[in-house]
This record gives structure tokens, sequence and C-alpha cells, in this order.
């Protein structure tokens, strides 16, 4: 079971709920502020788990599965819109009123239009490595062609094509612990989660003028070395964002929560009091 591999789950509440037909499993610890934290592609929250037992010391920190993601049981096609409206059910459901709600990566995308479409379940946004703008024709063509690759090598091949551009080094011979973690979440990430998830990325909308409207906070965090949402496309985003602000973790690539989680975590806690 993923649950058992998570060094976190002593100090938080794993938790099931069913929200639109599909059985989502979260993390639930801390009090006070709610934050709630959702994960890339092709990912699951454990990429969250270091930050999350950070900020629970001082904040109430949820960071569930997405539907078909890790442990969350859902066979059915979404969009990046859909996915925005499971995260307003389970929100709802958790009678957590406005939130912080933060995404890493595809979690942004679903941030964003969550944004888009519910402003005012919104307390403040965070973005972490990702981008606002849609899919050009050239990368609308590479989701396609992942959709070949993981129906002809599996969950295998999409992490071996993918993990020399998710670290700060494509090797990740800086940090054997932290790559060894990555490349196990994404062997568990099944096919066709992966195969719905590249569909649902490539018709994404774009968001540029969703983060011009924001009322509330904004904060982007990007990781120096990110080599699929490098440092121009975060300071686009933030100075997009009325209230935008912009920390840079300097050690880290695509993945900062993943590559420095104290440097995060003190990021999302700093802009949490403020907000």
């Amino acid at each position: 079971m993923v649950a058992s591999k998570l060094g976190f789950v002593d100090k938080c509440d794993m938790l099931t709920l069913n929200v639109r037909g599909c059985d989502i499993r979260y993390t639930d610890a801390g009090h006070g502020t709610p934050i709630v934290l959702l994960h890339g592609f092709p990912l699951d929250r454990r990429v969250y788990t270091d930050v999350a037992a950070r900020l629970s010391a001082s904040k109430r920190v949820i960071c569930p599965d997405l539907p078909g993601f890790g442990e969350s049981r859902c066979d059915r096609d979404f969009t990046i819109a859909s996915l925005a409206e499971d995260v307003r059910a389970f929100i709802d459901a958790l009678e957590l009123g406005p939130v912080v709600l933060g995404g890493l990566s595809m979690g942004g995308y679903v941030a964003q239009a969550f944004a888009k479409a519910h402003p005012e379940a919104l307390r403040a946004l965070i973005l972490i490595d990702t981008k606002a703008d849609a899919d050009n024709a050239e990368q609308k063509l590479g989701r396609l062609k992942m959709i070949d690759l993981v129906r002809s090598e599996g969950s295998a091949g999409v992490a071996r094509a993918m993990f020399p551009k998710m670290l700060m080094d494509e090797k990740g011979e800086s940090n054997p612990i932290v790559a060894a973690k990555l490349k196990q979440i994404m062997l568990d990430c099944p096919p066709k989660t992966i195969e719905r998830a590249c569909l649902a990325m490539k018709d994404r909308d774009d968001f540029n003028d969703t983060l011009r409207a924001l009322a509330v906070p904004g904060l982007m965090i990007v990781g120096r070395h990110d080599a699929i949402s490098p440092l121009a496309t975060a300071e686009k985003i933030a100075d997009a964002m009325p209230h935008g602000t912009l920390p840079v973790i300097h050690d880290a690539g695509h993945l900062a929560p993943l590559e420095q989680p104290a440097e995060v975590a003190d990021a999302i806690e700093q802009f949490a009091n403020i907000v």
C-alpha cells in the first residue's frame, strides 16, 4: 500500500472521502489556516510529504491524491476543469471555507482552473513550477507521443522519458534518495491515468487572464534549474498576479517540494502568515 511508504504517516490522519463518485485518499494534519496542496504529473501526494510535515506545525495541511492518481480510486476520463470541480467538491465536503490552494506543475493547472471557476473559494493561490500558458502545437504533439509511449511501454517508459527533466540534475546524482523516491512515484502512476492526464493537459485553457484578474494574494515558487517551467515563465506568472511574489529555490529543478522541502515549506508558511 502506498500509504505505508510515507514517513509522514505517523503524524497525520490518512483518510478517504468519496467525491463525485471517486474515492479520494488524502492526508490531513495540523491546525490553523487550511492549505490544500495539489501534486503534479505523473505523481501523487508523496511529493509533499516533507513539506506537509514541516507546515503542519503551524497550519492545517491537506494533500489529496487527485482522482486516478496515487491511492485515489477513480475510473473515468477527466479534464483540468473537471479536476478543479473535484477539488471544489472535496473542499466543500471537508467544510474548509476559503482555502489557500497550491498546485505543483499539473496541479498548478488545476489550481488555476479552480481560481477561474471558483474565485470566492480562494483565500490565496500558490503556484509551484508550473505554467499559465496553454500548450502550443508542438507541446500538444508531445502529449500525443507520450500517450503512444505509455500504451507501448507502460508507466516505466514514461518515467524513463520524463526523469531527466524533473530534478536539478538529469541523473539525480546530487540527491539519490530523492531520485529513487521520484522514480517509484512515477512507476506507481497507472498507465490509464497517464493517458487521461496527457489529454487533459493538452486541451487545458490558457490561464493568463485568470491570473491578471486574481483578487487574492498569489505566490509563485520556482526551482532555479527547472527545465520544464523555467524561471522566465515563473517571472511572467508572478508579474501577472496583482499581488504576486516569487521566491526562487536555488538548488531545485521542476520538483522543488521534493528536492528542497524545507525551503518550499518556509516560503509557503511565510506567505500563509500574511494572507
